[in-house]
C-alpha cells in the first residue's frame, strides 16, 4: 500500500489519533500501511516519536473494517501502570473512532454491555488468565500488539 492521502488511508482514525497535527512522523508513515496490509510488524522508535498511534490508528481501522465483535484486538502490556497509562491516553480518541476500549489487568475486568469491548488491553499475567480459565473470551481475537516488548525480555 502507497501512502498517500492520509485521510482516505484511514477514514475512521485520522480525525481522532491525526488530525490535530500537520504531518505523521515517520514512525507512522512506515508502519500504518505494513499493518494494514496484515502483515507482522515490528515499530522500533524513540520515546514519544507516535509508535502507540502507529499500531492503534490502522487497529481502529481494521476493527471498524471488520465490523469486529468483543476482543478482536488485544494489546498486550507489560505492567498495569503502563496499561493504565494507554488506556488513559486513548479512551477519548477511541471513544470519537466508535470502538470500545477496555482493561482486563489484576485490578481492572472491563465489559462493555456484559461482553470485552473491541479492543482490551491486557497484561500478561491476565492474558495467561484468560487462556486457562475462559480461553472463548478471545476467540475473536484478530489483531494482537505487544506493547513495550523489550520490557518482558528476559521474564517469563
Amino acid at each position: 500500500m502507497e501512502p498517500g492521502n492520509w485521510r482516505d488511508i484511514l477514514p475512521h482514525a485520522f480525525g481522532p489519533f491525526f488530525g490535530q497535527f500537520r504531518s505523521l512522523t515517520a514512525i507512522q508513515e512506515q508502519g500504518i500501511p505494513v499493518i494494514l496490509e496484515g502483515h507482522d510488524t515490528l515499530l522500533c522508535s524513540a520515546t514519544a516519536s507516535g509508535k502507540t498511534e502507529a499500531y492503534v490508528a490502522p487497529a481502529v481501522e481494521m476493527i471498524r473494517t471488520w465490523k469486529a465483535g468483543p476482543a478482536s484486538a488485544l494489546i498486550v502490556s507489560p505492567t498495569r501502570a503502563l496499561a493504565n497509562d494507554l488506556t488513559r491516553r486513548l479512551e477519548a480518541r477511541m471513544l470519537h473512532a466508535h470502538v470500545t476500549l477496555g482493561r482486563r489487568t489484576g485490578e481492572y475486568k472491563e465489559l462493555v454491555k456484559g461482553k470485552l469491548p473491541q479492543m482490551v488491553i491486557v497484561t500478561p499475567e491476565s492474558l495467561d488468565s484468560i487462556l486457562a480459565r475462559r480461553p472463548g473470551l478471545v476467540r475473536g481475537v484478530r489483531l494482537v500488539v505487544l506493547d513495550e516488548i523489550h520490557v518482558l525480555d528476559g521474564t517469563a
